[in-house]
């Protein structure tokens, strides 16, 4: 079954379909391809990608441009890759998402990072740092100044390691500048 068969099938509920079941299921990803057989759906989960049900090729680029006005992405513009962000609430919390496009043979590939504060929200001390390397990163973070970068791939941590750094640091006499 695709998701196209469903008795509702607008672009607008495919789309609130694809990322509910991607936050139920505790994915980092979103990964939409488009291929001659329809849109390719698939979640991230635990570094994993898992296919799910594909869109119906008729319903491809109506879900790839709804994706596209969520994220304040030019709908027309299909020849260069383009990045947006947008955020849903879901219950009682707002989770983000940011969303990047790629021209494709089929069409455009298109994934969507989830960022679930609520997920991220994780001490400094359960990282998974090394003792040692724990106590020189905290004494790192609580410098009056400089900066550090952390890179890593795709679901590695580094959204998490950063927003747990804040955390350890946060008071009301400082403002912190993050991009």
């Amino acid at each position: 079954m695709s998701y196209a068969q469903s008795p509702d099938s607008s672009a607008v509920h495919l789309v609130d379909t694809i990322i509910r079941k991607a936050i139920v299921s505790s994915a980092s990803d979103i990964h939409c391809e488009s291929t001659q057989q329809g849109l390719r759906v698939r979640y991230r989960i635990d570094g994993v990608l898992y296919d799910q049900e594909r869109v119906a090729t008729q319903h491809m680029p109506q879900v790839l441009s709804r994706l596209k006005v969520l994220s304040n992405i030019n709908i027309a513009e299909r020849r260069i890759p383009q990045d947006g962000k947008f955020s849903v609430p879901f219950h009682g919390q707002v989770i983000d998402f940011r969303v990047s496009t790629f021209p494709a043979i089929f069409g455009e590939k298109v994934v969507v990072r989830i960022l679930d504060r609520a997920r991220n929200r994780i001490e400094l001390d359960n990282v998974g740092f090394y003792p040692s390397m724990l106590a020189q990163f905290k004494e790192l973070v609580s410098r009056p100044n400089g900066f550090f970068l952390v890179s890593g791939p795709t679901g590695s941590g580094k959204t998490t390691t950063l927003y747990a750094a804040l955390a350890a640091i946060n008071s009301q006499e400082k403002k912190y500048y993050y991009a």
